[in-house]
């Protein structure tokens, strides 16, 4: 949910339109990814690019589009969200955010740590935080874009 929030927010901040038609939800799948690549390919006017909230999603999307016989990224750009291995192997290489895996798991590990010492607080960026069942946490870690080959360079 929150990588659909973010999608649409930077689209409305570079003032390009929202359109609910390709914002195709789906369970995060190749297989998934294939068939919401298909949907979207069925409409008249389909987008130049598309974003895909995991890798496996778009990998499922970039061999959909390869069967229709589309080229990547000529036809239609194509990126990802993880920056999985697979994201690296398959052809062309995708485009990806990259997430800190490693350090989300730390994070993870060290709060929950927390909340079992302190019975219920955790410290998150030297504050110590009530963890009980109406608060919650957020921990915001560095991401980056991963350039591959399913977008265009920039013109």
């Amino acid at each position: 949910m929150l990588r659909k929030e973010g999608y649409i927010k930077a689209l409305k901040e570079n003032d390009i339109p929202v359109r609910d038609e390709i914002l195709i939800q789906r369970p995060s799948s190749i297989e998934h990814g294939y068939h919401a690549m298909e949907q979207m390919l069925e409409l008249d006017n389909y987008p130049s690019a598309v974003f895909c909230v995991s890798d496996e999603m778009a990998v499922g999307a970039l061999d959909c589009a390869l069967d229709k016989g589309l080229n990547i990224p000529g036809d239609i750009s194509l990126m990802g969200f993880d920056d999985i291995d697979l994201s690296q192997v398959v052809r062309p290489k995708l485009t990806t955010i990259h997430q800190p895996i490693n350090e989300i798991g730390k994070e993870a590990a060290r709060l929950l740590i927390d909340i079992i010492e302190k019975k219920g607080k955790a410290r998150v960026k030297n504050e110590s935080i009530d963890l009980t069942a109406e608060s919650q946490s957020k921990i915001i870690l560095n991401h980056s874009l991963v350039e591959r080959e399913t977008i265009k360079e920039k013109v």
